[in-house]
């Protein structure tokens, strides 16, 4: 009873102060999505800058985590890998990338003039902030003269929440089967 009494009040208190307890004021600046809704901007933020060719703009984009350990053929254990991408270059070729400028540099390629990406499909979570992922599917349209090209793919990443945002730390970017 006392529960109800206490929601009431401040739910009617919200409706006298401002019209609705729960709509935020336009005024009122908009934070920066968190969580699920903020991975999945970042990737939107992240496949603009892959469509438009911007190797530095893609790279920031990408961290490196010292989370972890890393381990060998062998089985021995070292340092964490820091970022690790198995991507495609421009060319469409599988290439494996031990370093945030060089996954930068292959995904710049795959942009330029013509060049837009859809996310068509996708799941996300956010458990926490050092943890989260997205397995996307892409829709890949480049458009030159008359020509139409389609090409679908599926990308695969690990995210951590920075100061500046969300980063991508690991990524597995492959054809759709």
């Amino acid at each position: 009873m006392i529960r109800s009494l206490v929601a009431a009040t401040v739910l009617a208190a919200g409706l006298v102060a401002g019209g609705s307890a729960f709509t935020a004021s336009s005024a009122a600046p908009q934070p920066a999505f968190r969580g699920p809704g903020g991975v999945y901007e970042m990737h939107l933020k992240l496949l603009r800058a892959i469509d438009a060719g911007d190797e530095a703009k893609v790279c920031q984009f990408f961290a490196e985590s010292t989370a972890g350990v890393g381990v060998d053929a062998n089985g021995r254990f070292g340092d964490a890998r820091g970022f690790g991408a198995f991507v495609l270059d421009g060319k469409g070729k599988p290439v494996s990338c031990d370093g945030v400028h060089c996954a930068a540099d292959c995904l710049a390629k795959w942009g330029g003039e013509g060049w837009t990406t859809r996310i068509t499909d996708g799941w996300m979570d956010c458990p926490t902030s050092n943890l989260s992922y997205a397995t996307l599917e892409l829709e890949r349209t480049c458009t030159v003269g008359d020509g139409v090209e389609v090409r679908r793919f599926r990308l695969t990443s690990l995210v951590r929440h920075t100061k500046t945002g969300f980063k991508v730390w690991q990524m597995h970017l492959s054809p759709a089967g």
